[in-house]
């Protein structure tokens, strides 16, 4: 059955990117934890090779890359900085041909004219000119192929004329560009191979247009092994406009065939960070020998930072989420809590040998020494040494002059110095208030839960609670604004297995007394600024948390305390009106109705507790002539308050086909335990040959429910259990009942209009 179940959600998860078809299941990236954000660190020429699962891809690195381009930064100095960036991209990539003239009110062009840049003008109409040579511009039916490679090879010997009378250098650069380009429509490998022997004798220099010149000699290279090398070394720039170079990199050809081609060790180096930077399992010995050939390799500090946001997900993710990391091969693997954990200390093991190498590194020698720095608090954090984070953060931080490093910095010293207090001693740190806030204005969401599952393992879950309020939106749908986690106590809720919202969260996590922190929290008039802040969703909120104190107390069966917090609920707050559709004290499961006369009208929980208290009250008077039936009053309100009953909103916050487990009162609230225990008082308490039918009827039925809780229990929450277990279960609980009430048990299980008759007959 787990085999089946494995491919269920496959197929339900491959209907989108996000996992929705029919059923949403958090996975990938809804579940990846990660705060030590590539974008804080400088290495964008190799973003789109960010640790991700989605496919290696990121999906807003499109958004980002429309920003700012070398190429627009190229332009921009070209024209003194004196033009906007927007008005130089609209002018590049969107103003047609004919636009392109002294009257054109493009800002760019107008400063072209105005300074009578000839060289360029003439550049920019020669490029928009060749748009309509690119290949996707071939005719559906390529009848015009051979027209359009004459057209390209006439375009390729007015662009050498070009660069022969060009005297700015960057153009001349840029009708090698077009060039090599064309070469390249046209498949003319040896002529690009020879023309890049020209250009780099012409050029010695490595800006984003020599790195081009460098991909397309790549293009051109025939041998797998060869081009692996120059892949590597176009890979190595980093440049902004990041080539695909996974389309040109052959894995399967082993590394030892092209370390051949290379001059010096900065270039084996390269091929040794092409051959890292989409692996998903351990890199530290790559990393390592990269180290020893170029230590002040830009590939070498992205694939630090990329084995970092590994660790990141095989160790926070687990710790936090209590999901499997999203990218490893055993994600479908029994996934228990104690496996997952265990699982984490043998990562966190590894996470220590990274360290160990960084440590052993010479800051002098490496590209970035802060970056390396800030690579080591946080890897003292991963693995726990949380003052020696804090030490090392100290020793650094007022180097610091970038202010996205500044940002991360704060982010690793809040995470380290809530996680490196007293257990049950934790809170919310003074120092780290202003950085909470920041964060949550810039929706780093991921930081705050980070925060907030820091302070739960600590035993401060109120302060949890009210992070977790921060987060994420009402709308169960808006994943791109969520997160989810499952229970650290094993708890899984009637929706699914999973959390989304504070709600769930102190349902799940929170005792009476966490959730009595809040509420005086909530209630202090001395509160500081910052708790103001922290506390209004909950604030908010009396309506749902004075509810789920009251279910709390009903889950001990604590009627009185119960009763105090129900009675604080708003009545308009619940909102399906009204809350009961059946009267909970003589109704069951629809069809089983003891006194018609008695609806559900005015009944809310605070009257429905009182009501049972009363009832309870009353049942300890001897002198009582109706006590069978107040004890069958009771039991049926306790049948009702089960997953089976009509009144299951008086233990849960919600309830749907699924079943949840691990509450405190699981048992009774599938077993019944109680609603049998007061059929049986209504059983011997009566006389009447009826009534006590009906009772042992009911106890019966009670019974069936706690033979089939107690079959659930044997086995795993997806497995498959065949009806013909339920019926035996069943027939089990009722065999008593079907040897001494033979008659009365074909009654009650075909005549539902008998069960008042037999009720009234006390």
């Amino acid at each position: 059955m787990k085999r089946l179940l494995v491919f269920t959600i496959l197929l339900v998860i491959s209907c989108t990117s996000k996992g929705f078809c029919c059923y949403f299941y958090p996975y990938g990236e809804d579940i990846r934890y990660s705060v030590f954000n590539p974008d804080n660190f400088n290495f964008d020429g190799f973003r789109i090779y960010n640790y991700t699962s989605s496919y290696f891809y990121d999906e807003k690195y499109t958004t980002r890359l429309n920003t700012i381009t070398e190429n627009d930064l190229m332009w921009y100095n070209h024209c003194k900085k004196s033009v906007a960036i927007d008005e130089i991209k609209k002018a590049i990539f969107e103003i047609d041909i004919s636009e392109v003239s002294p009257k054109s009110k493009n800002k760019f062009i107008q400063y072209l004219y105005k300074q009578h840049d000839n060289e360029t003008i003439h550049y920019l109409l020669f490029a928009k000119k060749l748009e309509e040579l690119n290949p996707e511009q071939n005719d559906l039916w390529e009848n015009n192929t051979d027209i359009k490679d004459k057209q390209r090879d006439k375009a390729i010997n007015e662009a050498f004329l070009k660069t022969k009378s060009v005297q700015n250098v960057i153009i001349k650069k840029r009708y090698y560009y077009q060039i090599f380009k064309l070469l390249a429509f046209n498949g003319h490998s040896k002529r690009t191979i020879k023309l890049y022997e020209a250009y780099t004798k012409l050029f010695n220099t490595t800006d984003f247009l020599d790195n081009w010149a460098l991909f397309y000699r790549m293009d051109a290279e025939l041998d797998d092994a060869k081009m692996n090398y120059l892949a590597a070394q176009v890979f190595a720039r980093g440049t902004d406009n990041k080539f695909d170079i996974k389309w040109y990199f052959n894995k399967n050809i082993p590394i030892e065939k092209v370390v051949k081609f290379a001059k010096n060790d900065k270039e084996k180096a390269n091929i040794h960070v092409l051959y890292s930077f989409r692996r998903l399992d351990q890199n530290l010995e790559n990393i390592k020998k990269i180290y020893a050939f170029d230590s002040k390799n830009n590939g070498l500090n992205f694939l630090l930072l990329r084995e970092i946001n590994k660790l990141e997900d095989w160790i926070l993710t687990p710790t936090y989420t209590m999901y499997l990391p999203s990218l490893r091969e055993d994600y479908w693997e029994n996934s228990n809590g104690n496996r997952i954990l265990n699982r984490v200390e043998v990562d966190r093991k590894y996470a220590s040998k990274v360290l160990e190498f960084v440590n052993s590194a010479d800051m002098n020698a490496v590209e970035d020494p802060i970056f390396w720095k800030m690579s080591k608090s946080y890897l003292e954090f991963l693995t726990k040494e949380y003052s020696k984070s804090l030490q090392t953060i100290k020793s650094f931080e007022n180097q610091i002059r970038d202010d996205k490093i500044k940002r991360q910095c704060t982010i690793v010293k809040a995470l380290a110095l809530t996680a490196n207090q007293d257990k049950s001693e934790a809170k919310i740190l003074k120092s780290i208030e202003k950085t909470i806030i920041d964060e949550y204005n810039k929706e780093n969401y991921s930081f705050l839960f980070g925060l907030a599952k820091e302070l739960e393992i600590l035993d401060n879950k109120a302060d949890a609670a009210f992070l977790i309020s921060k987060i994420n939106k009402d709308d169960f749908y808006e994943y791109e604004m969520n997160l989810y986690w499952k229970s650290r106590s094993d708890k899984i809720t009637l929706h699914d297995d999973f959390y989304y919202d504070w709600y769930g969260y102190s349902d799940a996590e929170l005792s009476k007394d966490d959730l009595h922190k809040v509420i005086a929290t909530i209630n202090d008039p001395n509160i500081s600024q910052f708790n103001r802040w922290l506390i209004k969703e909950l604030q908010n909120e009396p309506n749902k948390i004075n509810d789920l104190m009251g279910i709390k107390y009903m889950r001990e069966d604590n009627l009185k305390m119960a009763y105090n917090y129900f009675l604080k609920v708003d009545k308009n707050h619940y909102t399906n009106s009204p809350l009961f559709n059946e009267n909970p004290f003589y109704k069951i499961k629809g069809f089983m109705d003891f006194d018609k006369k008695k609806t559900a009208q005015n009944i809310t929980k605070a009257t429905m507790v009182q009501t049972l208290i009363q009832l309870k009250n009353k049942v300890n008077d001897s002198k009582n002539k109706n006590r069978n039936q107040d004890y069958f009053l009771i039991a049926n309100c306790y049948y009702n308050m089960s997953y089976y009953g009509n009144a299951w909103m008086l233990k849960r916050i919600s309830r749907t086909g699924e079943r949840d487990s691990n509450y405190e009162d699981e048992a009774e609230y599938y077993g019944c335990q109680k609603a049998k225990f007061y059929y049986q008082k209504a059983f011997e308490s009566s006389k009447s040959k009826k009534f006590k039918a009906l009772s042992n009827y009911m106890m019966s039925k009670c019974q069936a429910r706690e033979n089939e809780f107690k079959l659930l229990k044997q086995y795993e929450r997806d497995y498959y259990i065949s009806g013909d277990e339920f019926r035996q279960a069943n027939n089990s609980a009722f065999s008593g009942f079907m040897s001494r009430y033979k008659d009365e048990y074909y009654e009650f299980t075909s005549n539902c209009e008998l069960f008042s008759v037999y009720f009234k007959a006390k």
